[in-house]
């Protein structure tokens, strides 16, 4: 009876909250939407799993492709593997997903025997599933969802975003990191949905949208700045490097140290500043001309500070700067070509 009126022709997993339930379906769906959040598909022949609408993706974060779908006419998982479907597509893969998804799905495992997709629960190994790890899944939910109030409130009281405010850098670099965590760069796909841009493809790569996450995080040139600088910086692992949804920047701050969070902003200007550069300005700049640059704005931040001697409360002291002496040889002799600084000692 249930299924007749909510959900006559779907999947009990299709449902939609209806605009004037009972009783009975409101106790239902309150588990439901729990449900939602924990179950996968395994992949058998893949005829009955749907690319873009279906959790089938074994990871952490979500279980959904984050590939926008655009006018791909691919429907099932089906259609990503080979004549006899004991293997996948890698080609036809590449040209569909960015690289998170790319990677995630060639990690999928099909079997010999083409047998039925089926439904599993995600959190349990044996696919079964649990009230204990049911119940984990709401308590998490619960504080992530009491962390990440709307960041629109006239109080301004979301603490998420206060991690970027309270941080020691300029208000510029603020002013990017607001925008890029709200969404609003100048981004290829934002201007697509403008009918600004005939395509929203990344020009750099061809690998996917050039949607804010995929220009400061995803792109080659993004990676590699992060891999160089991961020798000097203690930023987050790379695994927590990846789209977790709208929020994706605001969540990856929020499990950062004070330091770290300064360090990637940072990082991330520098990385749309590059990405900008190479489009549209002088051409590609070199990974080690951004490795040193990042190491003296860095370094100059910290040593804009008051003074070591003496009480500077009415702030008469001339305002000094040092270098510090860790800084790698090439890169000092690389700014020293750009900037006219004072030669480093030691």
């Amino acid at each position: 009876m249930l299924k007749a009126k909510y959900y006559p022709r779907g999947h009990l997993l299709d449902t939609a909250f209806a605009s004037n339930p009972s009783q009975t379906w409101q106790a239902i769906l309150h588990g439901l939407e729990l449900l939602k959040k924990g179950v996968i598909w395994r992949i058998g022949d893949g005829r009955q799993i749907r690319i873009w609408r279906d959790p089938w993706i074994p990871r952490g974060f979500s279980h959904r492709v984050t590939t926008l779908r655009g006018r791909n006419r691919f429907h099932w998982v089906a259609d990503l593997m080979n004549s006899d479907g004991s293997n996948w597509d890698y080609n036809r893969i590449a040209s569909i997903f960015n690289a998170a998804d790319r990677e995630a799905i060639s990690k999928i495992r099909l079997g010999q025997r083409r047998t039925e997709d089926f439904i599993a629960w995600q959190p349990e190994k044996t696919g079964k599933f649990s009230v204990r790890s049911a119940y984990n899944i709401a308590l998490m939910e619960k504080i992530r969802d009491s962390s990440q109030a709307s960041s629109n409130r006239p109080e301004g009281d979301r603490k998420l975003w206060s991690n970027i405010w309270n941080c020691q850098i300029p208000p510029k670099v603020k002013i990017f990191a607001w925008k890029l965590g709200r969404d609003i760069l100048p981004t290829k796909q934002n201007k697509f949905r403008r009918n600004l841009e005939p395509s929203p493809e990344c020009d750099l790569c061809g690998q996917g949208e050039e949607t804010c996450f995929h220009a400061a995080m995803v792109c080659p040139h993004a990676r590699a700045l992060r891999e160089a600088m991961r020798q000097f910086w203690d930023l987050p692992g790379e695994e927590q490097c990846c789209f977790t949804g709208g929020d994706w920047l605001l969540i990856l701050l929020d499990n950062c140290t004070d330091e770290q969070r300064c360090t990637l902003l940072l990082l991330l200007w520098r990385t749309w500043y590059v990405h900008n550069n190479i489009v549209h300005g002088a051409g590609p700049t070199s990974v080690g001309e951004s490795v040193g640059f990042l190491l003296s704005f860095w370094d100059s931040l910290n040593t804009y500070i008051a003074p070591p001697y003496g009480d500077n409360a009415k702030g008469k002291e001339p305002c000094q700067m040092t270098m510090r002496t860790g800084m790698p040889k090439q890169y000092a002799v690389t700014l020293n070509q750009h900037w006219k600084l004072p030669q480093m000692g030691g």
